[in-house]
């Protein structure tokens, strides 16, 4: 198309006009004008852009000249971010690795969980016996079963209970929980799933006001062979202060293991 310039406008000898206004500067673009049967100059615009909503982490990060950066999503521990090739991303719990604690609504829900590591705390919000009666459940690869811990019906009772994980990298002064004034620890279980290596780990179960063997001695418990190790309490802790009730650990030279600390008050 040949175009023919005068000095405030442009004529094309076929099509549409091209109306060009002075001053011409850096950056204007044409723009079809229809009332005008033209392209006109104008400043040049932003044709495109793009913003967040909501009041979440912002995907879109800014505009570079023509290009759009966005933030990538990086997976935290125990979530999977995958995308296939639809162009469709995944973000899922991952259950391998490290023991969690993981959250389903039903009892078929936890029987359908896979790759579970050995002490996986799983909460059920309906076991099925009630309206909504819950449960904690912990998972032993070994004999690939689970292990009641607590209900709603034994929570909402006397009894009370502490949980804890231990591993190597436990710190030696592991604060398990309060028990209130004219209240006492019924029942400790160290329950070892995987036995420690390395040379004489040992835990004891108590306070720092009646000692740190008061509730569970060491030689009560055994971290370096598998199984359920049990003591009673024998003493009701006195007011008017709560008493916290600490786990005293060793790992001696361990880099693995793991043993479930439970220690029941009424």
């Amino acid at each position: 198309m040949g175009v023919y310039a005068r000095r405030n406008f442009v004529i094309a000898n076929f099509g549409p006009n091209v109306l060009l206004t002075q001053p011409l500067t850096n950056g204007q673009v044409l723009v079809y004008n229809a009332q005008l049967g033209s392209f006109v100059n104008q400043p040049g615009s932003e044709l495109f852009t793009a913003s967040n909503l909501g009041t979440g982490v912002p995907v879109f990060g800014e505009k570079q000249g023509s290009d759009f950066e966005f933030n990538t999503l990086t997976a935290g521990a125990g979530i999977d971010i995958t995308k296939d090739s639809q162009g469709n991303i995944t973000i899922s719990g991952n259950t391998s690795g490290a023991a969690a604690v993981l959250m389903v609504g039903t009892i078929a829900e936890r029987n359908a969980l896979t790759g579970l590591s050995n002490g996986t705390l799983v909460f059920v919000q309906n076991t099925g016996t009630g309206s909504s009666s819950y449960a904690l459940y912990m998972w032993n690869s070994n004999t690939s079963t689970w292990t009641l811990i607590g209900t709603e019906e034994s929570a909402e009772g006397d009894a009370n209970t502490f949980t804890y994980t231990l591993n190597p990298s436990s710190p030696t002064k592991i604060p398990l929980g309060y028990i209130s004034a004219g209240h006492r620890a019924v029942e400790i279980t160290v329950n070892t799933l995987l036995a420690f290596n390395g040379s004489s780990p040992t835990l004891t179960i108590g306070d720092d006001t009646n000692g740190p063997s008061s509730l569970m001695a060491s030689n009560l418990n055994d971290l370096e062979n598998a199984g359920d190790y049990d003591s009673e309490g024998s003493f009701v802790y006195p007011g008017p202060n709560d008493t916290l009730i600490n786990a005293y650990f060793n790992s001696g030279s361990s880099t693995i293991g793991q043993a479930i600390i439970i220690v029941s008050y009424v």
